[in-house]
């Protein structure tokens, strides 16, 4: 008889019966790492000849439980950018004394879930803007270096080397700056509009813009209304304006770049990059409405290149918008479910599926740093065979128990479960007097309560269901 098992108590793994309560955030153990800092690798380009470029340096702390690292200070030795350029800060408490440039931050908050070692999952980063100017006579083909240094109170000070290099080309540049990674919060089931806005900051004019929007995988549908924009629905467009961009000019994309969010969106990361030249997008449809356009700051009329010409951007760090967009108040249900049913004389199957029962999409990312994960607890009195390759077996210190943990993947629909492998097979042994198996989900094997509130939106509003029995028949019935 198939029989599904619903949650009867909530226990941890070991089998110790705990109470509803929900679970608050892991506790650091003695182990730990201390809170860190570090600093940015930025290795920006910049044009000889020209005014000069801003980019952001980026800086950021890490912690082992959530964590405010004060007293931040960045100090930035110039001595290798001699004959090169010359380095301002554009924000902040700076000062300047010789060849070194003292910047004040204040504090990092190292409060999101970072995806980093277990002993410090806590990040939290600062984006600092500074202005490189070339000096005058510099060639294209000189480079420099700028050490960055950040220290703070309490924690070991972090340098790291930014390298400068100066070269010909079209430098498209965002309008203003913008750093790698932007929060911006949006409605589920609705329109979001970016404005795009950019300058070329280069020494040689861009012969024609593409406009590149891809989003990263779910949740956004990127509508095919434009007739220079090739579509690779529902996530990407390439839009080729065939406008000669001037050093020096700055543009307007118009109208406003548009992106449909679903009603069940939690978190999705949107790009938006801004390409000289044509860049083709290999599988595509064309747009039929009206097509993007330029317009330029200054009112000249644009001057129409013809044909298709390729070309290189001379600095893609500060041409590319990142932007995470997140719905506000998104929340979702990761839950447990077992099913126990009869397969052969004297054996049962468990199918054992992380369950999302609430509104919201889990989506945990795309470079694995975060899993659901699963834990089950077999009692002693059986044995388990057909156990996946993925499972991993944990040390348990009550006797004849048994346990494993898995890892099932980054995306749980709503309403949908996710395997992490084949269904074991459970065998009672003599003796057996029947007993309940276990099965908790988590995240990254920590409880689903502890990243329930994080980047993505809260993935966990019901921890009561993180846990679920299946009863195992005593041997020979």
């Amino acid at each position: 008889m198939r029989v599904f098992m619903h949650a009867r108590r909530l226990i941890v793994a070991g089998g110790a019966a705990v109470g509803l309560a929900v679970v608050g955030l892991p506790a650091a153990h003695a182990d730990t790492q201390p809170p860190s800092v570090w600093s940015g690798y930025e290795s920006p380009m910049v044009a000889p000849g020209t005014p000069g470029k801003t980019f952001q340096h980026q800086i950021g702390g890490n912690a082992a439980t959530p964590t405010t690292i004060t007293g931040v200070t960045v100090t930035y030795d110039v001595t290798g950018l001699a004959g090169v350029a010359t380095l301002a800060p554009q924000s902040g408490k700076c000062s300047t004394s010789g060849t070194l440039v003292t910047c004040h931050v204040g504090s990092i908050s190292a409060t999101q879930i970072g995806g980093g070692p277990s002993t410090t999952p806590y990040s939290g980063t600062e984006y600092l803007p500074l202005k490189l100017t070339p000096v005058a006579g510099a060639a294209a083909g000189a480079t420099g270096t700028i050490t960055a240094t950040v220290s703070a109170n309490s924690v070991a000070a972090s340098s790291s080397t930014i390298t400068v290099s100066l070269a010909d080309g079209p430098d498209l540049q965002l309008n203003p700056p913008t750093p790698s990674f932007q929060i911006v919060p949006v409605g589920a089931g609705s329109a979001y509009y970016r404005a795009v806005k950019f300058s070329n900051v280069g020494n040689q004019a861009a012969l024609g813009v593409t406009i590149e929007i891809e989003s990263d995988a779910y949740g956004l549908d990127i509508p095919e209304v434009h007739s220079n924009c090739q579509y690779s629905a529902p996530t990407t467009a390439y839009c080729y304006i065939p406008d000669r961009v001037a050093p020096g000019a700055s543009e307007t994309l118009s109208p406003a770049v548009e992106v449909l969010t679903t009603t069940d969106l939690m978190w999705e990361g949107l790009r938006i990059t801004v390409v000289p030249g044509y860049a083709a997008l290999p599988i595509h449809t064309v747009g039929t409405g009206k097509p993007f356009i330029l317009k330029d700051a200054s009112g000249a009329a644009q001057k129409p290149v013809t044909g298709q010409t390729t070309q290189t951007n001379l600095d893609y760090i500060d041409s590319l918008a990142y932007l995470d967009l997140r719905v506000n108040g998104a929340t979702a249900d990761l839950a447990a479910t077992a099913n126990i049913y009869w397969t052969d004389p004297g054996q049962y199957q468990v199918d054992l599926v992380p369950f999302n029962y609430g509104p919201g999409y889990i989506e945990l990312g795309r470079s694995g740093s975060f899993m659901v994960t699963g834990d089950v607890v077999f009692p002693a009195g059986v044995t388990v065979t057909n156990v996946p390759n993925n499972w991993r077996q944990v040390a348990n210190s009550t006797p004849g128990v048994t346990e494993y943990q898995f890892d099932a993947g980054i995306n749980v629909p709503t309403g949908s479960g996710i395997y992490g492998g084949s269904a074991p097979i459970v065998v009672p042994q003599p003796g057996f007097a029947g007993d309940d198996g276990t099965f908790t989900v988590g995240i990254n094997d920590q409880p689903a309560t502890a990243f329930a509130n994080t980047f993505i939106g809260n993935v966990d509003t019901n921890p009561s269901n993180d846990t679920t029995t299946f009863a195992i028949p005593a041997y020979g019935s």
